[in-house]
């Protein structure tokens, strides 16, 4: 009889404030839950936008310097190798082993507020094999400045050719990267 006694008089469950305990605490848990994933939201296409201009300012910085320390003529007018739809930034040329080199960098394509970095490379013998390197891609608003220019030597722009003894490349990211590479044959010993 005992037992009988025991368990009609044992309430097993929760009681109504264990039950509204856990559910402000769970109320909480969700709302910071839920903050969290709008603010990874928010700020995902910024850090990728960082990321890509930094990709791009690293691979800029290990092509641009050998090939602008490699240059005998330097161009801001001849598209080189470059995409008929691209905006040209600056064409390299230059003669290795007896064999002529010419490298251009431009923005492809030439307006747009999504547009790549690109690097086209090819010998100096008509119609042979062209070359190209994404460099980075650059995502702007409209109205915002071209992202990457070159300034040769002291001013903005560059001659339409001829043979600066430097070069600036601009990356307006953030921070703005300026790029400045010496030719080499231009710098004196």
């Amino acid at each position: 009889m005992r037992s009988c006694a025991r368990r009609r008089g044992d309430e097993t469950g929760f009681t109504l404030i264990e039950v509204l305990v856990v559910v402000v605490i769970l109320g909480i848990i969700g709302f910071v839950l839920t903050e969290a994933i709008i603010l990874g939201l928010r700020t995902t296409d910024a850090t990728a936008a960082s990321s890509s201009r930094s990709v791009a300012t690293q691979a800029l910085t290990s092509f641009f310097t050998g090939d602008m320390q490699s240059a005998d003529v330097v161009s801001t007018s001849d598209p080189g190798c470059a995409s008929g739809t691209a905006n040209l930034i600056v064409t390299l040329s230059w003669t290795d082993q007896g064999l002529s080199r010419r490298v251009s960098y431009g923005l492809d394509p030439a307006t747009g507020t999504d547009q790549e970095l690109v690097r086209w490379s090819c010998s100096g013998v008509p119609g042979g094999p062209i070359g190209q390197k994404i460099l980075g891609h650059f995502t702007t608003k409209v109205g915002d400045p071209v992202p990457v220019t070159a300034i040769c030597d002291a001013g903005p722009g560059c001659p339409a050719s001829g043979t600066p003894a430097k070069v600036t490349l601009e990356v307006r990211s953030e921070p703005t990267l300026a790029l400045t590479v010496h030719r080499r044959t231009a710098v004196s010993p």
